[in-house]
Protein backbone atom coordinates (compact mmCIF):
# COMPACT_ATOMS: atom_id res chain seq x y z
CA UNK A 1 0.00 0.00 0.00
CA UNK A 2 3.09 2.46 0.09
CA UNK A 3 2.96 2.40 -3.45
CA UNK A 4 -0.65 2.94 -3.54
CA UNK A 5 -2.17 6.54 -4.46
CA UNK A 6 -3.80 7.89 -0.81
CA UNK A 7 -6.70 9.12 -2.50
CA UNK A 8 -7.60 5.31 -3.00
CA UNK A 9 -7.93 4.65 0.86
CA UNK A 10 -9.92 2.99 2.80
CA UNK A 11 -12.19 5.54 5.52
CA UNK A 12 -13.15 5.33 8.58
CA UNK A 13 -17.05 4.48 8.63
CA UNK A 14 -18.54 4.82 11.60
CA UNK A 15 -20.49 1.50 13.17
CA UNK A 16 -23.52 1.40 14.29
CA UNK A 17 -24.48 2.52 17.89
CA UNK A 18 -27.16 2.29 20.06
CA UNK A 19 -27.67 -1.31 19.73
CA UNK A 20 -30.10 -2.35 22.12
CA UNK A 21 -30.49 -5.73 23.75
CA UNK A 22 -34.01 -6.00 25.52
CA UNK A 23 -33.92 -9.38 27.80
CA UNK A 24 -37.24 -10.42 28.33
CA UNK A 25 -39.55 -13.76 29.67
CA UNK A 26 -40.82 -15.50 26.53
CA UNK A 27 -41.16 -19.14 25.83
CA UNK A 28 -39.60 -17.83 21.84
CA UNK A 29 -36.61 -19.74 21.24
CA UNK A 30 -34.87 -16.98 18.60
CA UNK A 31 -33.80 -13.45 19.17
CA UNK A 32 -35.25 -11.09 17.38
CA UNK A 33 -34.58 -7.53 15.62
CA UNK A 34 -37.03 -5.24 15.69
CA UNK A 35 -38.41 -1.88 14.98
CA UNK A 36 -41.56 -0.97 16.64
CA UNK A 37 -43.72 -1.86 19.63
CA UNK A 38 -46.08 -3.72 17.09
CA UNK A 39 -43.14 -5.49 14.76
CA UNK A 40 -42.69 -7.13 18.87
CA UNK A 41 -45.80 -7.84 19.41
CA UNK A 42 -46.51 -9.29 16.35
CA UNK A 43 -43.29 -11.66 17.14
CA UNK A 44 -43.26 -12.73 20.45
CA UNK A 45 -46.78 -13.90 21.11
CA UNK A 46 -46.30 -14.23 25.23
CA UNK A 47 -44.82 -10.55 25.66
CA UNK A 48 -46.68 -9.85 29.22
CA UNK A 49 -47.98 -6.06 29.64
CA UNK A 50 -45.91 -4.85 31.75
CA UNK A 51 -42.83 -5.34 28.94
CA UNK A 52 -44.92 -4.26 26.37
CA UNK A 53 -45.70 -0.90 28.16
CA UNK A 54 -41.38 -1.21 28.80
CA UNK A 55 -40.65 -1.84 24.92
CA UNK A 56 -43.48 1.26 24.44
CA UNK A 57 -41.72 3.98 26.42
CA UNK A 58 -38.28 2.55 24.56
CA UNK A 59 -39.63 3.29 21.05
CA UNK A 60 -41.80 6.41 22.53
CA UNK A 61 -38.40 7.85 23.81
CA UNK A 62 -36.81 7.75 20.40
CA UNK A 63 -35.63 3.72 19.71
CA UNK A 64 -35.09 3.05 16.38
CA UNK A 65 -34.74 -1.13 16.95
CA UNK A 66 -33.64 -3.44 19.54
CA UNK A 67 -33.14 -7.07 19.72
CA UNK A 68 -35.20 -9.20 21.58
CA UNK A 69 -33.72 -11.87 23.09
CA UNK A 70 -35.87 -14.80 25.22
CA UNK A 71 -34.98 -15.62 28.65
CA UNK A 72 -38.06 -18.77 30.51
CA UNK A 73 -39.16 -17.59 33.16
CA UNK A 74 -37.41 -20.26 35.02
CA UNK A 75 -34.40 -20.09 33.84
CA UNK A 76 -30.51 -19.85 35.37
CA UNK A 77 -29.40 -16.38 34.97
CA UNK A 78 -26.30 -18.10 33.08
CA UNK A 79 -28.16 -18.86 29.73
CA UNK A 80 -27.88 -15.37 28.91
CA UNK A 81 -24.88 -15.99 28.11
CA UNK A 82 -25.19 -18.46 25.41
CA UNK A 83 -28.18 -16.39 24.08
CA UNK A 84 -25.61 -13.21 23.75
CA UNK A 85 -22.50 -14.91 22.31
CA UNK A 86 -25.16 -15.76 19.37
CA UNK A 87 -25.48 -11.94 18.66
CA UNK A 88 -23.21 -9.87 16.92
CA UNK A 89 -22.02 -6.59 18.62
CA UNK A 90 -24.49 -4.42 20.71
CA UNK A 91 -23.79 -1.42 23.52
CA UNK A 92 -26.90 -0.99 25.66
CA UNK A 93 -28.48 -4.01 27.05
CA UNK A 94 -31.92 -3.39 29.02
CA UNK A 95 -33.49 -6.11 31.28
CA UNK A 96 -37.59 -6.68 31.22
CA UNK A 97 -40.27 -6.26 34.09
CA UNK A 98 -41.40 -9.88 33.54
CA UNK A 99 -37.98 -10.98 35.03
CA UNK A 100 -37.58 -9.11 38.20
CA UNK A 101 -37.51 -12.47 40.11
CA UNK A 102 -34.18 -12.84 38.82
CA UNK A 103 -32.99 -9.39 38.91
CA UNK A 104 -29.97 -9.25 41.04
CA UNK A 105 -28.56 -12.33 39.92
CA UNK A 106 -29.13 -11.71 35.99
CA UNK A 107 -27.87 -8.57 36.30
CA UNK A 108 -24.46 -9.59 37.80
CA UNK A 109 -24.13 -12.19 35.14
CA UNK A 110 -24.92 -9.18 32.30
CA UNK A 111 -22.16 -6.48 33.59
CA UNK A 112 -19.62 -9.19 33.72
CA UNK A 113 -20.83 -9.96 29.73
CA UNK A 114 -20.93 -6.00 29.21
CA UNK A 115 -17.49 -5.92 30.34
CA UNK A 116 -16.74 -7.93 28.17
CA UNK A 117 -18.68 -6.61 25.21
CA UNK A 118 -17.73 -2.80 26.19
CA UNK A 119 -21.60 -2.52 26.36
CA UNK A 120 -23.48 -0.37 29.36
CA UNK A 121 -26.28 -2.47 31.56
CA UNK A 122 -28.86 -0.19 32.06
CA UNK A 123 -30.41 -1.28 35.49
CA UNK A 124 -33.31 0.06 37.40
CA UNK A 125 -33.25 0.68 41.10
CA UNK A 126 -35.72 -1.09 43.34
CA UNK A 127 -39.35 1.16 44.16
CA UNK A 128 -38.06 2.68 47.33
CA UNK A 129 -39.65 5.51 48.35
CA UNK A 130 -36.84 6.26 50.52
CA UNK A 131 -33.88 7.28 48.24
CA UNK A 132 -31.58 6.27 51.11
CA UNK A 133 -32.69 2.50 51.13
CA UNK A 134 -31.65 3.07 47.18
CA UNK A 135 -28.01 3.75 48.11
CA UNK A 136 -27.78 1.02 50.11
CA UNK A 137 -29.06 -1.46 48.01
CA UNK A 138 -26.12 -0.35 45.49
CA UNK A 139 -23.40 -0.60 48.15
CA UNK A 140 -25.22 -4.09 49.17
CA UNK A 141 -24.17 -5.58 45.78
CA UNK A 142 -21.39 -4.85 44.81
CA UNK A 143 -21.70 -6.98 41.54
CA UNK A 144 -23.50 -3.96 39.86
CA UNK A 145 -21.52 -1.59 41.13
CA UNK A 146 -19.23 -1.35 38.30
CA UNK A 147 -18.01 0.33 35.12
CA UNK A 148 -20.42 -0.72 32.34
CA UNK A 149 -23.45 -0.76 34.71
CA UNK A 150 -25.63 2.41 34.75
CA UNK A 151 -28.98 2.78 37.44
CA UNK A 152 -32.12 5.06 37.13
CA UNK A 153 -34.21 6.01 39.73
CA UNK A 154 -37.25 6.44 40.67
CA UNK A 155 -39.61 4.63 37.91
CA UNK A 156 -41.95 6.37 35.65
CA UNK A 157 -45.27 5.83 35.41
CA UNK A 158 -44.34 2.89 37.65
CA UNK A 159 -42.45 1.45 34.71
CA UNK A 160 -38.47 1.17 35.44
CA UNK A 161 -37.21 4.32 33.90
CA UNK A 162 -34.24 1.99 32.11
CA UNK A 163 -36.24 1.56 28.31
CA UNK A 164 -37.10 5.37 28.39
CA UNK A 165 -33.12 5.82 28.86
CA UNK A 166 -32.50 3.44 26.06
CA UNK A 167 -34.63 5.18 23.84
CA UNK A 168 -33.85 8.76 24.77
CA UNK A 169 -29.78 7.44 24.57
CA UNK A 170 -30.95 6.43 20.47
CA UNK A 171 -32.79 10.00 19.91
CA UNK A 172 -29.55 11.47 20.95
CA UNK A 173 -27.46 9.22 18.97
CA UNK A 174 -29.37 10.15 15.83
CA UNK A 175 -29.47 13.98 16.31
CA UNK A 176 -26.11 14.86 17.72
CA UNK A 177 -23.95 11.55 18.58
CA UNK A 178 -22.95 8.91 21.54
CA UNK A 179 -20.78 11.83 22.79
CA UNK A 180 -23.79 13.88 23.79
CA UNK A 181 -23.90 14.11 27.74
CA UNK A 182 -27.46 11.48 28.57
CA UNK A 183 -28.19 14.39 31.54
CA UNK A 184 -30.70 17.55 31.76
CA UNK A 185 -32.81 19.53 29.31
CA UNK A 186 -31.31 17.56 26.82
CA UNK A 187 -32.19 14.02 27.63
CA UNK A 188 -35.85 14.58 28.07
CA UNK A 189 -38.04 11.60 29.21
CA UNK A 190 -41.28 12.01 26.38
CA UNK A 191 -44.12 10.65 26.64
CA UNK A 192 -45.57 12.71 29.20
CA UNK A 193 -44.63 10.20 32.25
CA UNK A 194 -43.68 11.87 35.73
CA UNK A 195 -41.28 9.92 38.24
CA UNK A 196 -43.25 8.03 41.11
CA UNK A 197 -41.41 9.99 43.54
CA UNK A 198 -40.64 13.79 43.69
CA UNK A 199 -36.77 14.00 44.47
CA UNK A 200 -35.41 17.51 46.09
CA UNK A 201 -32.18 19.02 44.90
CA UNK A 202 -30.51 17.29 48.35
CA UNK A 203 -31.76 14.15 47.88
CA UNK A 204 -30.58 14.08 43.74
CA UNK A 205 -26.88 15.45 45.10
CA UNK A 206 -26.54 12.24 47.36
CA UNK A 207 -27.74 9.51 44.91
CA UNK A 208 -25.62 11.17 42.46
CA UNK A 209 -22.76 10.78 44.17
CA UNK A 210 -23.76 7.47 44.97
CA UNK A 211 -23.28 6.64 41.45
CA UNK A 212 -27.46 6.76 40.64
CA UNK A 213 -28.85 8.81 38.15
CA UNK A 214 -31.75 10.38 39.11
CA UNK A 215 -35.51 11.42 36.79
CA UNK A 216 -36.67 14.75 38.00
CA UNK A 217 -39.49 16.70 36.60
CA UNK A 218 -39.38 20.41 35.77
CA UNK A 219 -41.95 23.26 34.92
CA UNK A 220 -39.30 24.69 32.27
CA UNK A 221 -38.21 21.33 30.60
CA UNK A 222 -40.91 18.31 31.95
CA UNK A 223 -39.21 14.99 32.94
CA UNK A 224 -35.25 14.50 32.80
CA UNK A 225 -32.96 12.40 33.26
CA UNK A 226 -30.26 13.83 36.22
CA UNK A 227 -26.80 12.33 36.36
CA UNK A 228 -24.96 10.30 33.63
CA UNK A 229 -22.83 7.74 35.46
CA UNK A 230 -22.10 4.37 35.86
CA UNK A 231 -22.30 3.06 39.40
CA UNK A 232 -19.13 3.82 40.35
CA UNK A 233 -20.01 6.97 41.28
CA UNK A 234 -17.85 10.01 41.83
CA UNK A 235 -15.38 7.97 43.81
CA UNK A 236 -14.26 6.35 40.49
CA UNK A 237 -10.39 6.65 40.63
CA UNK A 238 -10.40 8.19 37.11
CA UNK A 239 -12.44 11.36 36.77
CA UNK A 240 -14.09 10.72 33.32
CA UNK A 241 -14.34 7.05 32.17
CA UNK A 242 -17.88 7.21 34.84
CA UNK A 243 -19.40 9.02 32.92
CA UNK A 244 -21.82 7.41 30.04
CA UNK A 245 -20.90 9.38 27.05
CA UNK A 246 -17.19 8.88 27.58
CA UNK A 247 -17.19 5.33 27.65
CA UNK A 248 -19.87 5.21 24.89
CA UNK A 249 -17.81 7.81 22.48
CA UNK A 250 -13.77 6.02 23.11
CA UNK A 251 -15.87 2.49 22.19
CA UNK A 252 -17.48 3.94 18.80
CA UNK A 253 -14.45 5.42 17.94
CA UNK A 254 -12.19 2.50 18.84
CA UNK A 255 -14.29 -0.55 17.06
CA UNK A 256 -14.98 2.47 13.70
CA UNK A 257 -11.41 1.94 13.78
CA UNK A 258 -10.60 -1.48 13.85
CA UNK A 259 -13.01 -2.29 11.31
CA UNK A 260 -12.03 0.00 8.99
CA UNK A 261 -8.15 -0.14 9.05
CA UNK A 262 -8.47 -4.22 8.34
CA UNK A 263 -7.78 -3.72 4.54
CA UNK A 264 -4.99 -1.53 5.35
CA UNK A 265 -3.39 -4.19 7.88
CA UNK A 266 -3.59 -6.77 5.27
CA UNK A 267 -2.20 -4.47 2.06
CA UNK A 268 0.55 -2.20 3.52
CA UNK A 269 4.35 -2.83 3.80
CA UNK A 270 5.52 -2.98 7.50
CA UNK A 271 7.55 0.10 6.72
CA UNK A 272 4.16 1.73 5.43
CA UNK A 273 1.60 0.57 8.30
CA UNK A 274 1.81 3.46 10.76
CA UNK A 275 1.62 6.58 8.33
CA UNK A 276 -1.13 4.43 6.11
CA UNK A 277 -3.24 3.93 9.54
CA UNK A 278 -2.16 7.64 10.89
CA UNK A 279 -3.59 8.81 7.13
CA UNK A 280 -7.59 7.23 7.66
CA UNK A 281 -7.97 7.69 10.84
CA UNK A 282 -7.05 11.76 11.35
CA UNK A 283 -9.41 13.02 9.05
CA UNK A 284 -12.12 10.52 10.66
CA UNK A 285 -11.08 12.12 13.89
CA UNK A 286 -11.26 15.58 12.45
CA UNK A 287 -14.71 15.26 10.94
CA UNK A 288 -15.82 14.15 14.33
CA UNK A 289 -14.41 17.45 15.86
CA UNK A 290 -16.17 19.56 13.63
CA UNK A 291 -19.43 17.93 14.51
CA UNK A 292 -18.65 18.63 18.37
CA UNK A 293 -17.29 14.96 19.55
CA UNK A 294 -14.48 17.13 21.21
CA UNK A 295 -13.93 20.13 22.72
CA UNK A 296 -11.81 22.61 21.05
CA UNK A 297 -10.03 25.76 22.28
CA UNK A 298 -7.40 28.22 20.51
CA UNK A 299 -7.15 26.36 17.23
CA UNK A 300 -7.10 22.90 18.92
CA UNK A 301 -9.14 20.40 17.33
CA UNK A 302 -9.44 18.39 21.36
CA UNK A 303 -7.68 15.26 19.86
CA UNK A 304 -4.23 13.84 19.71
CA UNK A 305 -3.41 10.78 17.92
CA UNK A 306 -0.31 8.57 17.12
CA UNK A 307 0.63 5.28 15.70
CA UNK A 308 3.35 3.22 16.73
CA UNK A 309 4.53 0.19 14.81
CA UNK A 310 5.79 -2.62 16.59
CA UNK A 311 6.91 -5.94 16.22
CA UNK A 312 3.68 -7.71 16.42
CA UNK A 313 1.11 -5.18 16.90
CA UNK A 314 0.36 -1.61 16.03
CA UNK A 315 -0.89 0.51 18.50
CA UNK A 316 -2.69 3.50 18.19
CA UNK A 317 -3.11 6.06 21.16
CA UNK A 318 -5.92 8.55 21.45
CA UNK A 319 -6.17 11.34 23.00
CA UNK A 320 -9.75 13.01 23.14
CA UNK A 321 -11.07 15.96 24.70
CA UNK A 322 -14.71 15.00 25.55
CA UNK A 323 -15.42 16.71 28.82
CA UNK A 324 -12.75 19.54 28.96
CA UNK A 325 -10.54 21.07 26.71
CA UNK A 326 -7.28 20.87 28.60
CA UNK A 327 -8.04 17.42 29.66
CA UNK A 328 -7.62 14.50 27.42
CA UNK A 329 -9.14 10.64 27.96
CA UNK A 330 -6.84 8.67 26.77
CA UNK A 331 -7.11 5.25 25.37
CA UNK A 332 -4.87 2.76 23.06
CA UNK A 333 -6.11 0.64 20.19
CA UNK A 334 -3.93 -2.26 20.11
CA UNK A 335 -3.83 -4.35 16.72
CA UNK A 336 -1.96 -7.27 15.93
CA UNK A 337 -0.38 -7.57 12.92
CA UNK A 338 -1.88 -9.44 9.52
Amino acid sequence: MGNTDHDLMPIINPIAHAITVFLGNSTTTQSTWVSSSSELAANVSDLGPDDRNAADSYFANGGQHLIFVPLPRVSNPRDVEAALATLGRFDLVVIAPSLAHMYRDLATVVAQICDKREAILLLDAPQESDPNNVIEWLNRNPSIKQKHVAVYYPPVNKIGASFSVAGMLNRLDQSFGPWTNPSGSVAQIQGGVTPSIILTNEQTIRLNNAGVNCIRTFKSIGTVVWGSTTTLGFDHPNPYWKYIHVRRTLYFIKHSIIESVKPIRAASTDADLSNNIFAVVEPFLLELSTRGAFVTQGGHFGYDLSVENRVDEVHISLGLAIIKPDELVTVTVRLAKI
